[in-house]
């Protein structure tokens, strides 16, 4: 397989590494000399000039990009032995056996290259564009193991999303202000997910009528010794969400990674302290529920007197009945509320990646069940109204209509839940910027307070794709929102009659 250079994004020829007096390569020219051998940004590595500057991160850029392009050809020749079982016939000995013994490939290894190659010879248009670079060996493990669970008979329909998704993703539709700016890898990915997975629920939609859901359960274990003992259960996706907005509103501490600025590293001890002190506030708000709540014996099916009214409970403030619960946040297409379709639909959360994912007939019970205390976000094409200049601090229902516009914190790479974040102007408010859902995002507090500092310049398109660009270095990143959608192909205009 060839891997021209002009079909890689970015990939231009690394510069001459000099040796220094002490044998070290590159290091031996100055900055200013690197400088003069750069005239233009064309010809320094990944053509970014600021790369020059620190030849070491270049080549170590290049190598990981390299290691893709070898895996590339690596995963061509194990897809045609596969279909030829030439190595076991030839050798006497299992093509897996080979990679164990020779390639040192553990058994996690051996399953994840056997699943790339089973998705690539399904989906052709994944199979090209990892050969071509567009995407990353980490990017198709993650789609193949997202493959490996939709039914092979929406094969086409699937690489049908997965060509449009990587249109949309890198500009060849040419209709995005963003086009031509990477794209977070995280990003692409979940956009293809979200994709398989509106397919396989469709596909799915008729099988799971009549079917009861999953049965939540809870377990007491009692310490032998009569210390105490420890909880431990299993919930649905409904259930789990209601445990979320009950136990974790409020939390003293950031229950995502804790760091010391925008794109920093997080930092373990800092995240442990912080998980601990999360924990204790649960469990203590766990028990005052408990000790102020006694179990109502007339069950679920109870009417529910004690709605909440604002979607949130004090703490401090006594909580009567599993009525005072905080309100759920569902995420949906109103065409799937109505039952027009079976796309599926998120409840947002404050952990676990800040979403669940549920089936259209399971949001639409959710709906039914529980009225007045769920806070429902319609979604169509991102399109929600704003409060212009009015106001810097968004009113409560436009923040809650900006985090559902997003599973977690929309800087790159931030795994913080969107409802654990503050909710950030692209454009500064100081500086002229709206108060409106196409100029705001939610941001870990983190970053809302230091990314100006750190010399991050954010631009945002009405669909709510972010353009972050760090104007010293050159480096220019898109995240997407958790529903972006492709924008439609353009079609080339009818030819004049003759």
């Amino acid at each position: 397989m060839s891997h021209p250079a002009a079909k890689l994004t970015f990939m231009t020829q690394m510069p001459p590494e000099i040796p220094d007096e002490h044998g070290r390569p590159g290091a031996g020219r100055s900055r200013d000399a690197r400088a003069e051998d750069t005239p233009d940004s064309s010809d320094a590595p990944f053509g970014l000039p600021v790369l020059d500057e620190v030849p070491e991160l270049a080549r170590m850029l290049e190598r990981l990009r390299e290691v893709d392009r070898l895996l590339a050809c690596a995963l061509d020749e194990l897809m045609c032995l596969q279909e030829s079982s030439l190595a076991e016939t030839a050798t006497g000995v299992p093509l897996e056996r080979w990679l164990a013994v020779v390639a040192r490939r553990t058994g996690a290894d051996r399953r994840m290259l056997a699943t790339a190659a089973r998705a690539c010879r399904r989906l052709p248009t994944l199979h090209a564009a990892f050969g071509e670079g567009r995407v990353s060996w980490a990017q198709v493990r993650a789609l193949a193991l997202a493959v490996e669970r939709v039914p092979g008979h929406l094969d086409d329909l699937v690489d049908a999303e997965i060509a449009q998704v990587l249109a949309g993703t890198q500009g060849d539709v040419g209709t995005h202000p963003g086009d031509g700016v990477p794209v977070e890898p995280d990003d692409l990915v979940r956009a293809v997910t979200w994709a398989l997975s509106s397919l396989r629920d469709h596909e799915d939609e008729p099988e799971r009528r009549g079917l009861a859901p999953a049965e939540d359960w809870l377990a007491m274990q009692p310490r032998l010794d009569g210390s105490g003992g420890q909880l431990h259960g299993d919930f649905g996706p409904q259930g789990f969400a209601i445990l979320d907005a009950t136990l974790n509103d409020g939390l003293p501490a950031p229950a995502g990674p804790v760091k010391d600025g925008p794109g920093a590293d997080p930092d373990p001890g800092r995240a442990r302290s912080a998980g601990h002190e999360a924990a204790r506030h649960r469990a203590a708000r766990l028990l005052r529920l408990c000790a102020s709540s006694p179990a109502d014996p007339r069950g679920d099916d109870a009417p529910e007197e004690h709605a909440a009214t604002d979607g949130r409970t004090s703490d401090d403030a006594g909580v009567t009945g599993l009525g005072g619960v905080p309100g759920l946040q569902l995420r949906a297409e109103l065409s799937t509320l109505l039952g027009e379709d079976g796309l599926p639909c998120d409840l947002l959360t404050r952990i676990t990646g800040g979403v669940l994912h549920v089936d259209a007939r399971t949001a639409r019970r959710i709906a039914d069940r529980y009225g007045a205390r769920l806070r429902v976000i319609l979604v169509e094409h991102g399109r929600v109204v704003g409060v212009g200049r009015a106001s810097r601090q968004p009113p409560g229902w436009l923040a809650e209509a900006v985090t559902a516009l997003h599973d977690t914190c929309s800087e790159p790479g931030c795994l913080t839940p969107a409802r654990r974040c503050d909710v950030d102007h692209a454009q500064p408010w100081t500086r002229d910027g709206r108060t409106d859902v196409d100029n705001l995002a939610p941001v870990c507090a983190t970053t809302n307070h230091r990314k100006e500092q750190a010399g991050w310049q954010v631009h945002q398109a009405p669909d709510g794709v972010r353009i972050w660009t760090h104007p010293r270095s050159g480096v220019s990143t898109r995240t997407l929102p958790a529903r972006w959608r492709p924008p439609p192909r353009a079609h080339p205009p009818d030819p004049p009659d003759p």
